[in-house]
């Protein structure tokens, strides 16, 4: 197992806060295989969750935690379609797990600001 950077521990004791006993773990995407993320891992989480843990969640808005399928989907169209960002100068806003801006660097974008 590769040694948890001082970010991902940070992060991790963010979740630790908000889900206690959860974890978070660098995953492939479903629509986007060439991109990794440090996300939630749900693989533990065998129950709903409960009104505190939901209202945590809520409270905070984590949106790092997840990768939404809508910006997999516009990730995926950009590195199937590089022309559209390739040499431009992309900005993500509201980019949550910054995947579609990660998804316009790859594909070549002069810059990104996410």
């Amino acid at each position: 197992m590769a040694k948890k950077t001082e970010s991902q521990l940070a992060l991790t004791g963010i979740l630790q806060k908000i889900l206690p006993g959860q974890h978070l773990c660098v995953m492939s995407l479903p629509l986007v295989p060439d991109i990794k993320l440090l996300l939630f891992d749900d693989a533990d989480m065998h129950r709903p969750l409960d009104d505190n843990e939901s209202a945590a969640v809520h409270e905070t808005a984590p949106y790092w935690l997840f990768c939404w399928a809508s910006g997999q989907a516009l990730a995926g169209w950009l590195m199937q379609n590089k022309h559209a960002v390739s040499g431009k100068h992309v900005l993500d806003f509201g980019c949550g797990s910054g995947v579609v801006a990660i998804a316009a660097a790859k594909c070549g974008a002069a810059t990104v600001v996410a």
